[in-house]
């Protein structure tokens, strides 16, 4: 179902982005051949970086790509942001894409501020950053700070589910991104219980959010929850939710990828797998999901897309892709 509504897209993108504009226009200009025999010069810096971080990093503030962060040490998103590899690159690249058609950002497990940092930079529109971990939550406001956006970013310590009430959070020793809610349990990991809340009472708390919406989930296999208490709030209002899709975990909350589908379906939004290089490919329908679910196996995931937008209204329509993966003309 897409929006047919006369909604005015958002004019709000008037930070700088350069470090993904450059990116681009390096892409375009300079032949993959070239790009591929100048990478070794710069794996030595990496690995330079990547010892430092393993070994002696005992937490600190880096700048990377014109964004600052503190970051953990003995931590996966830590170690990647330390040798310059952004965790969420083409979540980012997306995000940035469609922004000028959104009035406000939600981060629905905003983790340090990776994602919440950047947009905020990019877009006049309130953010609203939801994280439920302590320790990310202290990170998250203390990196808004750092990057001069604390007053347009509301960050709440705060877990998204399918009702309101407490959850309890299974915490990684190793990757401040892999906390995990819900059905997942582990008898090596320690717990913090959090509020929960309603994706749809998130919304209504903060009085600055309007449509059409924009919304990041990544919330490790919690994601059906998320879609199901957000139901009516996605199904009345313009938006575009990008998602992870990460078969294993879902299903540990008790969502098959099919459930997934007719979720965001009854809520009004048609489905795009995210592919690599970028581009979006339609799922059609529950077994559709199911057999691209095979493709991701254990830990594997992809990400989603879900509107109830045409992709030429949210300004995607350049990536889609017919069912062989190639650019639709």
């Amino acid at each position: 179902m897409s929006y047919s509504g006369s909604s005015t897209p958002a004019n709000h993108l008037n930070k700088s982005g350069l470090w993904f504009r450059v990116r681009g226009v390096v892409k375009k200009l300079i032949p993959v051949s070239v790009r591929n025999w100048l990478r070794p010069w710069r794996e030595p810096r990496r690995r330079l970086r990547l010892l430092y971080y393993d070994h002696f990093f005992r937490g600190g503030t880096v700048t990377r790509d014109g964004f600052t962060y503190t970051l953990y040490p003995n931590d996966v998103i830590g170690r990647l942001l330390f040798i310059g590899t952004h965790p969420a690159l083409d979540e980012l690249q997306i995000l940035k894409q469609a922004l000028t058609h959104f009035e406000c950002f939600i981060d629905v497990g905003a983790n340090i501020g990776s994602v919440s940092v950047p947009v905020a930079r990019w877009f006049d529109g309130p953010v609203l950053a939801l994280e439920p971990v302590l320790k990310n939550f202290e990170l998250l406001s203390g990196n808004l700070r750092l990057n001069g956006v604390a007053d347009q970013v509301v960050a709440r310590r705060v877990a998204v589910g399918d009702s309101n009430g407490v959850t309890e959070m299974h915490l990684s020793g190793d990757n401040s991104g892999d906390h995990r809610a819900g059905g997942f349990t582990s008898p090596g990991r320690p717990s913090e219980s959090v509020e929960l809340r309603t994706l749809s009472d998130c919304v209504s708390d903060d009085r600055r959010l309007r449509p059409p919406f924009l919304f990041k989930i990544d919330v490790q296999g919690f994601e059906g929850k998320v879609v199901a208490g957000a139901s009516s709030l996605l199904r009345s209002n313009p938006c575009l939710v990008l998602l992870e899709f990460w078969p294993e975990g879902l299903q540990s909350n008790g969502c098959r990828p099919g459930d997934l589908f007719r979720l965001l379906d009854k809520s009004g939004l048609r489905t795009y797998e995210v592919t690599r290089p970028p581009g979006l490919r339609e799922i059609e329908s529950p077994d559709e999901l199911g057999r691209l679910a095979a493709n991701f196996p254990g830990e594997g995931y992809c990400n989603l897309i879900a509107t109830n937008r045409t992709l030429e209204d949210v300004g995607l329509a350049d990536l889609l892709r017919t069912p062989s993966g190639t650019l639709r003309s």
